[in-house]
C-alpha cells in the first residue's frame, strides 16, 4: 500500500484563513483517508510519509509534464 499521494489543485496566491492553507488541506486529507483505511482493513496505524512536498506549476507545459509523470508511475 502506498504511503503518499499526488494531487493538483488550483491555488490562488492570496493570504486568507488558516483552514485554506496547504498544510491544513493535507492534514484533512490524511485524516479522512486514515479513518477510511482503518474501517476497511486491519491496519491500526497507517504509516503516512511524514512531510509533504509542494510545487508551484507555473504554466500549461509544466502541468502537462507533471501529470504525465504521475500517470507513468501508477
Amino acid at each position: 500500500m502506498h504511503n503518499h499521494a499526488h494531487a493538483d489543485k488550483p491555488y490562488k496566491n492570496v493570504f486568507g484563513p488558516q483552514q485554506n492553507n496547504v498544510s491544513s488541506i493535507i492534514r484533512g486529507f490524511k485524516g479522512a483517508y486514515t479513518n477510511r483505511i482503518k474501517m476497511k482493513t486491519n491496519i491500526i496505524h497507517f504509516p503516512w510519509q511524514s512531510r509533504f512536498y509542494d510545487r508551484i506549476i507555473r504554466n500549461d507545459r509544466a502541468l502537462y509534464t507533471v501529470r504525465k509523470y504521475i500517470r507513468k508511475i501508477r
